[in-house]
């Protein structure tokens, strides 16, 4: 979540044919568990969409059990990862903007400090736990794990390697069409124009908001729980940050 998932899927959707489509049991079990973090895919969930070109987003742990089913169905997919600094920050927005998340009425009139070091207490070693899971168990072969730093420093080149993954026409012009018709600007008015509101669920979408929000508490925390995999991930090269 807040990893830039949406931000592919409607590059991806753009193709023509491709329907988003929402599973309706993850969807179910993704409200009732607070997030979709603990879900196992039946193994013949991907019969349903037999002879259909469909783009589904989930976020479902890479547990042995959902790669395996992924292998078995030969169905090629993306891990999007973030700076779990940064969507602790986009966590606190998001919520403060969502009055039926779980987390609102702990946040409602908090600061983002405080928010920061509520993720991280709440849901830090989740994340965690969910980005080295994939990391562990997806196929080399049948998946790209894509950072969302990587896809704002250089999209066009991001989005090419996962138009390769799928078998998708990769014209570089047509790539850079694409990637403006996208850009986090056009996904701002255009959800909000359809949605009828103002409020921004794209806000800012940059790396490394995290430097001006985090105390020596939020950053202590984070280190403690989440700093090897920083590390291990490329977004920092010792625990002095």
């Amino acid at each position: 979540p807040k990893s830039g998932s949406t931000w592919l899927e409607n590059m991806l959707s753009s193709f023509e044919g491709f329907e988003q489509i929402l599973i309706p049991d993850a969807t179910f079990d993704e409200l009732k568990e607070g997030n979709g973090h603990k879900y196992d895919l039946p193994p013949d969930i991907f019969e349903r969409f037999r002879n259909a070109l469909v783009l589904t987003k989930m976020h479902v742990p890479g547990s042995p059990h959902n790669a395996d089913v992924l292998q078995k169905a030969a169905i090629p997919y993306v891990v999007l990862i973030r700076d779990l600094r940064d969507i602790a920050i986009s966590h606190f927005h998001y919520v403060q903007n969502t009055p039926w998340h779980d987390d609102y009425r702990a946040l409602e009139n908090q600061t983002v400090q405080y928010g920061v070091r509520h993720f991280a207490e709440n849901h830090l070693r989740e994340f965690v736990d969910w980005i080295e899971s994939w990391a562990a168990n997806r196929s080399q072969t049948q998946s790209v794990m894509i950072r969302y730093e990587d896809m704002l420093n250089d999209a066009e080149a991001t989005l090419a390697k996962v138009l390769q993954l799928y078998e998708l026409p990769a014209d570089p012009e047509m790539i850079r069409k694409l990637v403006a018709a996208h850009s986090m600007t056009a996904m701002k008015r255009n959800h909000r124009i359809s949605k009828g509101t103002n409020r921004d669920f794209f806000r800012k979408g940059v790396a490394g908001d995290w430097k001006q929000q985090f105390d020596d508490e939020s950053r202590d925390l984070f280190k403690q729980i989440a700093g090897k995999t920083l590390i291990k991930f490329g977004y920092e090269e010792s625990l002095n940050w």
